[in-house]
């Protein structure tokens, strides 16, 4: 997972470091014929983004205290709310490619590759969770919900939380990337 974690930072420390290349080379930003950027609308998705890590390392710890109620309402949450986060971003993303198109200037290259490369890490994620989310609703053999005892038919074996802390991981890791200039 650190080696992954290693390589996509690699990928996206390139990428922002082209956009503050190119940023630091033109006189007048942004370039001529792109739209002043919106600030308020990403930052509070940002915020919204972020909360999911919370979610996730609250899904984390559930695993480790095998309660699995609240491993299934953390990962349930936190899949609404990045599901939500995805669709507001696409609608920003198309409404982005009314104003200015990606062949315009090299800054409006790297901001299409770069939000959309995003929006793909945040797809990614939500695909992980809903079959995180799957694996522990269902239980049975096979399956991350294991009851550990007779008596006690709700909670998961503490062993099953690598899984989800992996995904908080991998969270915790494409979360900042949302904070690009």
């Amino acid at each position: 997972m650190a080696i992954f974690v290693a390589t996509e930072a690699t990928l996206f420390g390139t990428m922002i470091g082209t956009y503050f290349y190119l940023r630091f080379r033109t006189v007048h930003w942004p370039p001529a014929g792109v739209p002043e950027p919106k600030v308020v609308v990403p930052l509070v998705l940002t915020g919204v983004l972020v909360s999911t890590s919370v979610l996730m390392q609250l899904a984390f710890a559930g695993a480790r205290r095998a309660r699995l109620g609240l491993v299934r309402v953390s990962l349930l949450a936190a899949l609404i709310v990045q599901s939500g986060y995805l669709a507001m971003q696409l609608h920003l993303y198309l409404d982005d490619l009314h104003s200015f198109s990606p062949n315009a200037s090299a800054y409006a290259s790297i901001y299409f590759t770069m939000v959309g490369a995003h929006h793909f890490h945040v797809l990614i994620g939500i695909l992980l969770n809903a079959w995180l989310l799957l694996r522990f609703v269902g239980g049975g053999r096979g399956r991350l919900a294991v009851p550990v005892g007779a008596r006690d038919r709700h909670r998961t074996q503490p062993r099953h939380a690598r899984s989800i802390g992996r995904r908080s991981q991998y969270r915790h890791a494409v979360d900042p990337r949302r904070l690009r200039a």
